[in-house]
Parts: structure tokens; sequence; C-alpha cells
């Protein structure tokens, strides 16, 4: 068999499958058949399903929790999708496509030091934090982060863009291993070129860089195969076994239809161009300099170079990158009780600046035909900044996951700590992205399973 160019793409590694899954199946017969890799990947490929991808967002210092309000609509043809007001209001065109998840909380806890900002370190490791020689301003997290974790098994690392990240400061949350920081970048123009460098405006983004026409014509010529020896297992089998069998040929026949049907014009790999005019140091531009980060992942899970990323919107402990709207740092407004200062309107506005551009992320997800892949979670080390407080998180997850998020709905879990902790919900997010992970972090401080809910 060969392509429109007249090259076979019938490569040895192919015959060698194909002859190894025939003998497979006429040797174990019907359990072969129902439970063939092959079988459940041609499925997933004719549902339309796409490969997972994770971007996590981080805003430090918490938020005004009285203003980020995400409601059930309560009637309707949906009552569960969200309903966002106040901060949130620019999710409400999205709302459909994403997940609140209230009532989170934390079974972690730190080293000598009472649980405050140095948590930022346990945040994403699901460890709890100790000491670094005794300075109870630096908490070293004994683990890696879930970014990492995910990244690893998928044989990646993952990206990290930072807006104001200042590396020297002692709060972070991204770690590569215990007590091993991994601090994101803050200005992507030096990663384009190590990042991207076969990347251009033909090439397809296929990790296996194989052609859509291969891809299928290959996939067609197993199914085919497959399709072929069933049948003829099905004249060897009594008629109740026979009956069993007859659905999943039918099925198999009709995947031949979405197969054969005109493939969706190909995905190309572009280099992602960043404006030489941004001043990456400059916290003015903090809009602009998250768009253009957000640029770089949208290229990197295009082009199939990374599957999680991250966008850290500076440090605990600092947050000097919402200039338009504050006059000292994100930091001092989330702790002032100078009432006439009136800082929770101040800080109703940075969250709500956040939200903003969180909104323009899914649209250009959208518009980049990711929306449906991606998982996008905008996390906090603090759920208010004045009171420090852990427990009771709301986090918002947005895009589908690549079908596997049950979008459109608020969800308030209940239970004990350990039932609802953000530890299972970086578990959640690790079967989101393919890993079968019962817990994450320290399994004594949480269940096991993902969140209640969230999986579809």
């Amino acid at each position: 068999m060969t392509d429109s160019t007249g090259t076979s793409i019938l490569s040895p590694q192919y015959v060698s499958e194909l002859k190894s899954r025939r003998a497979l199946l006429k040797g174990l017969g019907l359990g072969a058949l129902l439970f063939s890799p092959l079988m459940r990947s041609l499925a997933a490929r004719a549902a339309g399903q796409g490969k997972p991808k994770l971007l996590i967002m981080y805003t430090p210092n918490g938020f005004h929790m009285d203003k980020m309000t995400a409601n059930k609509m309560g009637a309707g043809a949906n009552p569960n999708v969200p309903v966002f007001a106040n901060s949130l209001s620019p999710l409400n065109p999205y709302a459909s496509s994403m997940l609140v998840l209230k009532n989170l909380d934390s079974t972690l806890d730190t080293d000598g030091f009472a649980r405050s900002h140095e948590q930022q370190a346990a945040l994403l490791t699901g460890f709890s934090t100790k000491m670094n020689n005794g300075n109870k301003h630096f908490q070293n997290a004994q683990g890696p982060s879930i970014d990492w974790t995910i990244a690893k098994a998928l044989g990646q690392e993952p990206l990290g863009l930072g807006v104001m990240f200042n590396p020297n400061n002692t709060y972070k949350h991204l770690w590569a291993g215990k007590d091993t920081p991994n601090d994101p970048v803050n200005d992507p123009r030096q990663l384009v070129n190590t990042l991207f460098p076969l990347a251009n405006a033909s090439s397809p983004a296929s990790a296996s860089n194989l052609t859509l026409e291969k891809e299928q014509a290959r996939c067609q010529l197993l199914r085919d195969s497959l399709l072929e020896d069933s049948r003829t297992l099905g004249r060897r089998l009594g008629t109740e076994d026979r009956a069993r069998l007859e659905p999943y040929i039918e099925s198999m026949e009709s995947l031949k239809c979405t197969l054969e049907a005109p493939p969706p014009p190909l995905t190309t790999c572009t280099r992602p161009v960043v404006d030489k005019n941004i001043d990456f140091g400059n916290s003015a531009q903090w809009r602009a300099r998250a768009m253009a980060n957000l640029e770089v992942i949208i290229a990197a899970f295009r082009c199939g170079y990374r599957d999680v990323a991250s966008l850290s919107f500076a440090n605990g402990v600092a947050g000097d990158n919402i200039h338009d709207v504050k006059i000292q740092s994100h930091h001092h407004w989330s702790h002032t009780n100078e009432h006439n200062l009136n800082p929770a309107l101040t800080i109703e506005k940075i969250d709500t600046a956040y939200a903003q551009f969180y909104a323009d992320m899914l649209g250009r997800f959208q518009a980049a035909g990711l929306l449906e892949d991606v998982c996008v979670l905008w996390i906090s080390e603090l759920v208010d900044g004045n009171g420090h407080n852990q427990d009771n998180r709301q986090w918002l997850l947005g895009g589908g996951g690549a079908g596997k998020l049950k979008t459109g709905n608020v969800l308030t879990f209940a239970g004990g700590a350990k039932d609802r902790c953000t530890n299972k919900l970086c578990t959640t997010l690790a079967n989101v992205m393919g890993l079968s992970l019962k817990t994450f972090g320290d399994p004594n401080l949480t269940t096991e399973g993902p969140l209640t809910g969230v999986l579809a």
C-alpha cells in the first residue's frame, strides 16, 4: 500500500505489528478483540478526542473572596453551569467550559512556623515543608511539584514561564524535586530558539512526524485486518458467542466511515514571534508580557514539544505586577487593615485583572483549537492574604481536558479534609493527563482517588 506520492506506508515495524496482532487475535479469540489497545485507540480517534494539555496559572497572596463569586445557575436547562459575578465576571463567556472547585482544604503544615506564605513550597508538591537551616522564612519542598511529576512521566520537562517572578525571592511553588526549586523564565525570548529549533510554517504538529494521510492509512489497514480476522473468528464461534461478537464487528465497520471522512486541515507548527518592543523587566507591561508568554505556551502545545506548562505571576510576598490598579505591592494591599484606603476594593480590582487575563487565555486557546484539550488551573498559595487562610479554597479549572473533565459545573466538596484536599486535586490532574495515580504527595495527608465529580 502506498500514499499519494507512491511511497510505501508499510514500514517493517508496522508489518511486524500487524502480524503480531493478527496472531494474538487468532490465538486468544474474542477477548483479544474486545480489549485490543488498537480498538480503544481507534475508538478514541473516531470520537475526536485529542491529547490533554495542562497549564497551571499561579497568582500570589490570595484573593478578596467575598467578590470571587461563582454560583450555580439553579434553573433552566443547565442548572449547574457557573454564573460568575463581581471580580470573576469576565469568565461568564466560558462558563460551560469551566469547573469551579469549592471547599478544597489543606492537610499540609509547615515546620516550625505558622501556615502562611511558606506553604507555597508545599502547594503543588503535596508534602509538608521543612525549614532551610532553621530559617523560618524559607521552607524547602520535600518532593517535585505536580507539573514535574506529570511531565516526567510523559518523558518531558514542564515549560515554566513567569511574569515578574524573582528567582532571588525565597517563596517558590515549582520544584523539580526535593529541595530543588525550578524557577520560571520571565523572558520567553530565551526559550524560543531552543524550544522551537525546527518549527516553521509547514511542518505538521505531530510527535511522530507522520502526515495525517499516512497515519490514517496505517490505522485503516490495521483496522481492516482486525475486522477480517474477527469475521473469521465469528465463523468458528457458537451461536451465543457469535451474537456477542456481532456488535463489535458493526462498531468496527462504522469506524471505517469515520476514518475515511475528509481529514481536517493539518495543524502547523509555527515558531512564535515575540514582540521586540516588550520590556520584560517593566511591571507596567505585565499584561503584554503575560500574553507573550502565553503565545509561547500555545505554540509549544500545538507543536507537541510540551504537554505541561505553568504561568506564574510573581512570588508570594511579592506580586508587583498589576501595575495599573495598585499604588503599593499586591502583598501590601492583601494585608492592610487601613480602611480609609479601601484595600478590599483594590484587591478586587487586582483579582478582576487576573480573571480578565484568565478569560483572555481561554479565548486564545479556543482560537487555537485547543480549548477542548487543555486543562487550565488557577491557584494561589492563600485563600485570602490578610487571614493567611489555607482552607475552604476556591480554585478554577478551564478547558475540556480532552474530554476527561465534567465542565460547566460548580462543585462544593464535602467530607473530611483528606477527602477534599489539594493533594486529591493533584491526583485528579494526573489522571486527566493519563497517569494512573491513586495518591499524590504524602499518602498520609490524603485519601485515594481523584476528587468526586470532576472526571468525565
